[in-house]
């Protein structure tokens, strides 16, 4: 029987593929350090993830990684980056194998970070997972905490207030003070191209506003118009300041 070339490459192919991700995450684990004590909760920038998981302590914890609100918080003790894994094939005793898929490494305890995982569509390791503090206010007041993940200088108006966001930057901002339920929302965006130099406005709308509620806005370049943007709203419940009862 002749063999089949392209399938020899393909086999081959994925075999580096999955080595590729092996060295990846065994360089992630060797790097041990001291444990700290993270609490996290998740979220998908793309479509409610389904199929992944984590170790904690040998005990396998499955996952439902939304994409419109974030995940119960998270609880654990790391002294190695934090791994996530998709079922590979079955090994020999007939259990599936695992595939690492993501990784984060947290540099010292954390008690509000945000896991925002995005899709990675020509790498072999599928995501890639942005920690995000959530900066939530400790004196019980309502805030917008604003992401800038582009490479470009915004301006972002939210009602009066206008604020500057440099490249790769975040700015957190007190929610505007209403007496309706909606506010007016403009971001502007320093264009980098000579037929066009200066601002230019590519985002208007309306928000929604609800007293005891925070929001993280993030900002992306949308990969399919140039110099267009991508804005996801997420909000969670403001903290209320803690009062020392004697």
């Amino acid at each position: 029987m002749k063999s089949n070339p392209i399938k020899a490459v393909r086999i081959s192919y994925m075999k580096r593929v999955f080595l590729l991700i092996l060295i990846s995450v065994h360089g992630l684990c060797a790097q041990v350090g001291e444990p700290v004590n993270v609490a996290f909760s998740m979220l998908s920038w793309d479509k409610t993830i389904k199929d992944v998981f984590y170790m904690n302590q040998g005990e396998r914890v499955d996952l439902t990684i939304y994409n419109g609100t974030p995940t119960p918080v998270h609880k654990v003790v790391l002294e190695v980056p934090l791994v996530f894994y998709r079922d590979g094939p079955l090994d020999e005793e007939g259990l599936p194998t695992r595939i690492p898929v993501a990784s984060v490494k947290f540099e010292g305890n954390s008690n509000d970070t945000l896991l925002l995982f995005m899709k990675l569509h020509d790498e072999p390791i599928q995501y890639r997972v942005v920690p995000v503090e959530t900066g939530a206010s400790e004196n019980g007041t309502d805030i917008y905490k604003l992401f800038n993940m582009t490479e470009h200088r915004l301006i972002a108006q939210l009602k009066d207030e206008r604020i500057m966001l440099q490249p790769g930057a975040s700015s957190v901002s007190n929610a505007p003070i209403l007496d309706k339920p909606n506010f007016g929302v403009m971001f502007a965006l320093e264009s980098k191209t000579d037929e066009d130099p200066g601002w230019k406005l590519v985002y208007k709308t309306q928000w929604p506003y609800r007293s005891g509620r925070s929001g993280m806005v993030f900002i992306i370049e949308d990969p399919k118009r140039a110099e267009e943007l991508k804005v996801r709203r997420v909000y969670y419940q403001t903290l209320q300041p803690q009062l020392d009862l004697e």
